[in-house]
């Protein structure tokens, strides 16, 4: 299932907004209104139709959905439908929409639940787009005989329909938007969130194209007044406003910029796959998907490309999750903390890390003053045997051997000569 349904985050529900921030590769906030608020945010560089598959159960997922689903039914039968509750309902649907289209299901049992709740989904969606007027689906789908028979026969339905719309108009004027071109920012990046709010806000083209006056200020306001007489849709305004205002380059210096957009050192590999999906959308002569991946697999980080230089990589799925396994292994690496050693009070004595000495082994006088300064009278680092201040005791200056010297020494000392020539001197 593929299509376009935005969603109204304030009205989710606190579990459902935990899992928009999740999919999105973020640490889901406490409350509800953090939660809404970086859902916001997030939704801005990941919107729901570019979040990539769900990785986690997929059968744990599809029950939720189902449930979700059992929720759905209810609401869109209960009479009267407040609207209020219309935009749960809508806000609802599109929410479970993207949820199922995202799960991959490997096992049979979990296709044949997928496809089993598809099959529920699809028709609420329709009943929910003929409810609200909001949606035009591309599913081929008839309404019910008792649908058509309910809505035709219930002037308290057809009434809250018609406020329904009043309220979508109400945030459908272009100047609502709150957004204008001034012909030096970026054109592609103002058309881009043009037609990204269009759609959020349900404005037609149409509408759009006539209201495009209101999007544009100073240079571009004056190319605007002495082009419109020759325009007759926004297909064409946006044609005309990237020719007037892309280099005439454009495609060989944003392919130059996407060659030398290397990862950062404090970018995570989500962001950087999305951040480079979106330079390979503006490019007006797309590139095919080998030569994309090639172009990714060469700017990413070493800790990335280096490990990943013999294994087969035949997607951007496959991509991405080989780099999150390895980014959740460098993690791991960075947290790792050595065993303690002589815990107190264990409960297994015998089975902490006792490890070895960390004494070093250096003479007792130490001459050299690039060594490590050792004193083996008071085995401390601080100052030498020389320099010992401890009470005299005989020593073997060499090895700290207690009571010999280093003549006598078992260790250091000579050993006596016991040769026959020796003997007979």
């Amino acid at each position: 299932m593929k299509e376009e349904r935005p969603i109204r985050f304030n009205i989710l529900n606190k579990d459902e907004l935990i899992y928009e921030v999740a999919i999105r590769d973020a640490v889901p906030e406490k409350t509800v209104e953090l939660l809404r608020a970086q859902i916001r945010q997030l939704a801005q560089d990941i919107p729901s139709d570019e979040v990539s598959e769900f990785e986690g159960d997929a059968l744990a997922e599809l029950r939720t959905i189902s449930s979700k689903l059992d929720e759905l039914e209810e609401l869109c039968n209960r009479k009267p439908l407040l609207l209020k509750k219309l935009n749960r309902v809508q806000t609802l649907g599109n929410h479970v929409f993207h949820r199922l289209s995202r799960v991959e299901a490997k096992e049979e049992s979990d296709r044949t639940l997928r496809e089993q709740l598809e099959e529920r989904l699809i028709p609420l969606l329709k009943r929910i787009d003929r409810m609200t007027h909001t949606f035009v689906s591309s599913y081929d789908f008839q309404p019910a005989e008792e649908d058509v028979s309910r809505a035709s026969s219930s002037a308290v339905d057809e009434s809250l329909k018609n406020k329904s719309v009043v309220s979508c108009d109400r945030a459908s004027y272009v100047h609502s938007l709150n957004l204008k071109y001034n012909g030096k920012d970026s054109v592609q990046d103002f058309i881009v969130r043009i037609e990204e709010l269009c759609k959020s806000r349900n404005i037609a083209k149409e509408r759009l194209f006539n209201s495009a006056a209101e999007l544009f200020t100073d240079e571009a306001l004056f190319w605007y007044r002495g082009t419109r007489d020759q325009l007759n849709s926004w297909e064409d305004l946006k044609a005309s406003l990237l020719e007037e205002y892309l280099p005439y380059d454009y495609d060989h210096r944003l392919l130059q910029e996407i060659r030398s957009r290397t990862q950062g050192p404090d970018e995570s590999i989500c962001s950087y796959l999305s951040l480079m999906q979106n330079y390979f959308s503006r490019l007006r002569k797309p590139l095919d998907d080998e030569e994309k991946l090639s172009l990714v697999k060469f700017n990413i980080r070493p800790s990335y490309s280096i490990p990943l230089v013999n294994v087969e990589i035949k997607s951007w799925a496959d991509l991405k999750r080989h780099c999150r396994q390895l980014e959740a292994a460098k993690q791991r690496a960075e947290s790792f903390t050595e065993p303690p050693r002589g815990v107190q009070n264990a409960v297994a004595p015998d089975l902490a890390y006792k490890g070895k000495s960390a004494r070093p082994r250096c003479e007792a006088v130490v001459k050299n003053p690039s060594v490590e300064k050792f004193c083996v009278r008071c085995c401390v680092h601080d100052h030498t045997l020389l320099d010992c201040n401890a009470p005299r005791v005989i020593i073997c200056y060499r090895c700290g051997e207690k009571g010999v010297t280093a003549v006598n020494c078992p260790k250091c000392g000579r050993k006596k000569d016991s040769t026959p020539e020796s003997k007979n001197a």
